[in-house]
């Protein structure tokens, strides 16, 4: 069963930075919204190489990588919201308030510093205890804020966006039936 769930995460992977390197260097037109929909398609398809490692346990190899994208999970969100809201009101450019929309991820950087300069050595102890021992629930923790507020936070901060993209293409569909 692993083997297929590595399987899985490896062609997802694959496949998500395919279709972002056709969005990037392909097709031509609408460039600022096919970027952010390729960011975001990078962004998944880093999280599943992450996941095909952590599952086949290559990430014990290189264990400075297991924190390195927490900070993109915060990024998800708000660049698939102004992937909308470009593609919507056909933007060409960001929004002087859109670089905001990166503080999140700075502070969880800030938050994972502790992980960040642990050893390898520890990496690999907090790897096999946390991760791989079964009696023990996976923990995204080592970090500031506990995991239980950690995980709660990125859940909200992308439910926002996905409530705020919904909200974009209802408004949009409204405008498009007005006229």
């Amino acid at each position: 069963m692993e083997v297929l769930t590595i399987t899985f995460h490896v062609i997802s992977f694959l496949l998500a930075l395919l279709a972002a390197l056709l969005l990037i260097f392909v097709n031509k037109e609408r460039k600022h919204s096919n970027r952010l929909l390729a960011v975001v398609l990078i962004i998944l398809a880093c999280q599943n190489l992450m996941l095909a490692l952590l599952f086949s346990r290559l990430i014990l190899k290189a264990p400075i990588f297991i924190r390195v994208l927490a900070p993109t999970t915060f990024l998800l969100g708000p660049v698939a919201y102004l992937y909308i809201r470009s593609t919507l009101r056909d933007e060409l450019v960001f929004k002087k308030t859109d670089w905001l929309l990166l503080v999140p991820s700075i502070l969880v950087v800030i938050n994972f510093m502790p992980y960040y300069l642990l050893s390898v050595q520890e990496k690999v102890s907090y790897l096999e205890i946390h991760f791989y021992n079964s009696r023990q629930p996976q923990d995204a923790g080592r970090g500031i804020i506990p995991t239980s507020i950690y995980y709660l936070i990125r859940v909200l901060w992308s439910g926002i966006f996905l409530y705020a993209g919904f909200r974009l293409i209802n408004q949009f569909r409204k405008n498009s039936n007005a006229s």
